[in-house]
């Protein structure tokens, strides 16, 4: 099944992003450069393959999109395309006040997303859905898994589990990091900008200047887990959990990841200060300590547990649960080890262990993905 090509002029990029980013959240197979385009590609034979077996296209017309002298021949090549296939696939949509049209489409029908973002949203989501354009119709490997945060901090729950529950769970396909699109990737970088400029003003500081260059390393190595994270989760646990147990999951590990990565960089940059940004509570390394875990999932008290494999006791993880879980619970009249199906809890299970088993497996402890729930044993660290 084709995708939908969004032609555009990089000057639009900002606006290009989020309507992207709305429509694959929407359950429609968007091409956009950005995600298709790998360095060493040939530019050229990427757009111009990706426009040929496109089954629509969205022409995003601006003030930018005329003056560009690459989108008029993407422009050109859509018309012929459409010529060539006796059929509707250019879609015009507007973004500004300009609204001198090409000619050879001024007779068209267009959206005007100057006017009202959200119902023209839906409108374009309506069109594409009423001509069967739907991602359900690409091979997993082909499909984009949108990843967007709530106030920087907390996972937008709801886009993921709509996504997933398009997933064929059944379809042994695993998935790779290039399905994932996280699209708060560009603020990362706007940090990384800043915080370079800060530490410009303490140059003759040696240490400082070691430091922040490690620091460097290890927010490139927390970017790449929040890829690493949702696919290590999806293609382990695949067989244990639902679309909205896994959402769980990867709503905790997204959180840790987060929460590493802003704790950083605040070592540089005051965001309230630099950036008029107020941000929740954050940590860094939130499982190193109790008190880390109870701040992290604000619970009041804990207890720490042993899930193990009773035939090789080599094959364990000790985590951290709150004190008022029902697991935790039992074990105020349990004090032997027991199967983990006497103790068994949906959040005991991926609120708790399997965030903090992905989080110590990214970070390169030696503690194995705990994926055999029917054989292991629960008890007290």
């Amino acid at each position: 099944m084709a995708k939908i090509f969004i032609s555009y002029s990089s000057k639009d990029k900002e606006f290009v992003n989020k309507i992207a980013f709305d429509l694959l959240s929407g359950g429609l197979p968007i091409w956009l450069d950005s995600w298709e385009i790998e360095l060493g590609d040939s530019l050229y034979q990427k757009i111009f393959t990706g426009l040929d077996s496109s089954s629509y296209v969205i022409v995003v017309v601006s003030k930018n999109y005329n003056k560009s002298i690459w989108t008029s021949k993407e422009f050109r090549s859509v018309l012929a395309k459409e010529d060539r296939e006796n059929r509707k696939i250019l879609i015009p949509i507007l973004i500004d006040e300009f609204k001198d049209v090409p000619l050879e489409i001024a007779d068209r029908l267009y959206t005007d997303f100057a006017i009202d973002y959200e119902s023209k949203l839906l409108q374009l989501t309506r069109f594409f859905r009423r001509n069967d354009v739907t991602v359900k119709q690409l091979p997993i490997f082909q499909r984009l898994i949108p990843v967007s945060f709530d106030n920087y901090v907390h996972l937008d729950k709801q886009i993921l589990i709509k996504i997933l529950d398009d997933l064929d769970y059944l379809d042994d396909t695993e998935f790779s990091k290039k399905n994932v699109w996280i699209k708060d990737s560009e603020f990362f970088d706007r940090l990384l900008r800043l915080s370079k400029e800060k530490i410009k003003d303490h140059q003759s500081d040696q240490n400082l200047n070691e430091q922040f260059k490690r620091d460097l390393d290890t927010i490139e190595t927390l970017i790449d887990q929040l890829h690493t994270g949702i696919i290590t989760i999806l293609n382990a646990y695949r067989k244990n959990a639902n679309l909205h147990l896994s959402s769980n999951s990867i709503y905790w590990t997204y959180k840790g990841i987060i929460g590493n990565i802003y704790s950083i960089f605040s070592r540089y940059i005051d965001f309230n200060k630099d950036l008029n940004i107020s941000l929740p509570d954050v940590q860094y390394s939130p499982f190193s300590s109790s008190i880390g875990f109870c701040e992290f999932y604000d619970v009041k008290g804990f207890r720490h547990l042993d899930l193990f494999d009773p035939k090789n006791r080599s094959v364990y993880f000790p985590f951290f649960i709150d004190e008022n879980n029902y697991a935790s619970k039992q074990f105020n009249e349990i004090t032997a080890p027991d199967p983990l199906s006497t103790f068994w809890d949906y959040d005991l299970i991926y609120k708790y262990l399997i965030p903090q088993n992905t989080l110590s497996h990214l970070n390169g402890n030696n503690y194995p993905l705990m994926t055999k729930f029917e054989e292991y044993h629960l008890g007290l660290h």
